[in-house]
């Protein structure tokens, strides 16, 4: 047993050394190490953090002083200086391993790579069997463009990893972020041999391999991923997805997957499988196809009608709501009594409300109520057609009635919260603001997630631009952000901001054409919203001026007229090129170009200079 156990570990070192080769040559000088070869493994602690967390000792006054100038720096955006710093504490507490780890990360922000380098040979002169170092080191190496090098530093870590070797991801994200997707094949090639696991980091190696448009073998990555846990087969489906949208790769994709669905090598297909070969069709529009799969699968199966309610649902998930319904009609005729039955008629009122058929939605939503009555369906149903009622009908009278009873029928549910946020909305659309204040703070009175009560703070300083006080407004907006700085409304509460900061108390009266469009904005009136926007830029108040041409770029973009959108922007480049503002116009000038096929390498390099010059803007991410 011993023989055998030498004889791998041998073979494992040598496979190492294959995968080193496979690299081409290298320079080996920046290395403390004088050979390729890695040292006797040992098991190194790993964690999943950047960098190795060391158990905090109890610190003097002194220590936390010296620290908050470190963080103090940070905070700012100095990174150098702040490494400076470090540096000094460094050679003050040689034994703080966080400090040394601090130093690391802001060299890398501060974009000092040549000392970054540097500082990470030398600690791993005194340590180096450190996975987290060596991988580190190997960072630092494509950070100064010099691939080959790095190539050999995450070669040395494979060995390192043991016995997480998942944890190697971390260097597949790393050339995934370069964009090194053949040095992360090999990579993982080499990983794989080392450690004799023939699909470890299945998932990195079909993003990598995809990217190389080599989408077969992309497709066999990812089923060999689906295959392990239920999570990860729930995100192989999803990148398979993904894969059928590249340009070209669809026919690919379906045929390795209908290869595997009709192998004859004794294995049983899976339902999963099955399933997601139905969705990708439902993705291609090959609607027949996938019904009939899921049709076939449940008589097979005896299920009563169950995999054709999945269908539907995979249907909606992908928007393909007019086929979930034609599927569900049929559900409804061919089991009228089964107990999915009741299930189905919500989700044909979802996919009705999607496509505007808002009577025939709240006709299913009535029978789903009708078919359960309980009082948490009841809540449920009577939000929906409350809300189809405010936002699509605009029937207000009917709206209350529904929504009031959801808020009234006794549960806590998150649906009769959302009636209670509704009453609020309906309130503000009849500029009835007191009443709807007072709906704002009985939210707040309840134990709410943080979310939610941004939410209702955000709508009631709001509601102050639509009642004149801008002063006051403009002090709730910055009580907001401060509250709540990485909020889902911050973004829109600075930008009211920035403007309500801007007013002139004596001119006051000049703002009303603004709270009047920010209104009619709210309640969604097009025709009364263009005609304050429009004034607004007749007037050409420079305070408000430049977010109005935007307001009418998005709205005349989202109606598809394409020329008044252009048109817009062109005007807010001409009379406010240093705008804040500016940079939102670009972005929905790229999206119009991006959507055509003669414009869209126009409307791709708008993204890319946007995202050089306002990576921090909010449309960053979308981008």
């Amino acid at each position: 047993m011993r023989i055998n156990r030498l004889s791998w570990q041998v073979t494992k070192i040598a496979i190492l050394v294959v995968g080193l080769a496979t690299f081409g040559s290298m320079s080996l000088a920046q290395d403390s190490l004088p050979k390729p070869i890695p040292k006797p493994i040992r098991k190194p602690a790993l964690t999943p953090s950047p960098l190795r967390v060391m158990p905090e000792k109890k610190r003097t006054t002194e220590q936390i002083r010296e620290m908050d100038q470190v963080n103090r720096l940070i905070r700012m955006g100095e990174y150098l200086p702040a490494a400076d710093l470090l540096e000094m504490l460094i050679e003050k507490h040689p034994g703080r391993e966080d400090l040394k780890d601090r130093l690391i990360r802001c060299l890398e922000k501060g974009k000092n790579f040549d000392k970054l380098l540097l500082v990470l040979a030398r600690r791993l002169e005194n340590d180096p069997d450190n996975y987290i170092l060596r991988r580190e080191y190997g960072h630092a190496h494509l950070l100064l463009a010099n691939a080959d090098s790095a190539d050999y530093q995450f070669l040395k870590a494979i060995p390192l990893a043991e016995p997480l070797p998942e944890v190697l991801y971390q260097i597949a994200s790393i050339y995934q972020r370069f964009g090194f997707y053949k040095r992360e094949t090999t990579f993982i090639d080499s990983a794989r041999a080392f450690f004799n696991n023939r699909s470890l980091l299945a998932s990195w190696q079909g993003d990598a391999l995809a990217a190389q448009q080599k989408y077969a073998e992309a497709t066999d990555e990812y089923l060999a991923f689906m295959e392990k846990d239920s999570m990860s087969a729930k995100t192989a489906e999803g990148k398979l997805i993904q894969l059928i949208r590249y340009p070209g790769s669809a026919d690919t994709v379906m045929a390795v997957l209908y290869k595997k669905l009709n192998s004859n090598d004794g294995t049983e297909v899976s339902k999963g499988l099955i399933r997601t070969y139905a969705d990708l069709l439902i993705v291609q529009d090959r609607f027949d196809e996938a019904f009939a799969l899921h049709r076939d699968m449940d008589s097979l199966n005896e299920r009563g009608g169950a995999d054709i309610v999945v269908f539907v649902q995979s249907c909606i998930a992908y928007g393909k709501y007019e086929n979930g319904i034609t599927a569900g009609s049929y559900v409804l005729k061919a089991y009228p009594q089964a107990v999915l039955a009741g299930h189905t008629y919500s989700l044909l009122g979802e996919a009705c409300q999607a496509v505007g058929r808002y009577k025939e939605a709240i006709g299913y939503y009535q029978k789903h109520r009708a078919k359960f009555d309980r009082p948490v369906q009841v809540i449920e149903d009577n939000f929906k057609i409350g809300t189809i009622y405010k936002d699509n009908l605009h029937n207000y009278d009917s709206a209350e009635t529904y929504l009031t009873s959801a808020v009234t029928s006794g549960g806590k549910t998150r649906f009769a919260m959302g009636a209670l946020f509704g009453l609020a909305d309906l309130a503000s659309r009849r500029s009835e603001f007191d009443q709807a204040d007072s709906y704002y703070k009985q939210i707040l009175e309840i134990e709410i997630p943080a979310q939610m009560g941004e939410r209702a703070e955000f709508e009631m300083a709001r509601n102050l631009i639509f009642r004149l006080k801008f002063t006051e407004a403009d002090k709730r907006f910055s009580q907001l952000i401060a509250r709540y700085p990485r909020g889902l409304y911050v973004n829109d509460a600075i930008q009211y901001s920035l403007i309500l900061g801007e007013i002139d108390p004596g001119a006051v009266g000049q703002f009303d054409l603004y709270a009047g469009a920010e209104f009619f904005k709210f309640i969604g009136q097009a025709d009364s919203l263009e005609h304050y926007l429009l004034k607004i830029c007749r007037v050409g108040l420079p305070e408000v001026a430049p977010s109005s041409y935007l307001g009418l770029a998005e709205m005349y973009f989202a109606q598809n007229k394409i020329e008044l959108a252009r048109s817009a922007i062109d005007s807010l480049k001409s009379q406010f090129p240093d705008s804040y503002y500016y940079p939102f116009a670009q972005k929905i000038k790229a999206d119009m170009l991006f959507a055509d096929e003669k414009t869209n390498q126009a409307g791709l390099d708008i993204y890319l200079k946007l995202l050089s010059d306002y990576a921090t803007f909010p449309f960053a991410a979308e981008i």
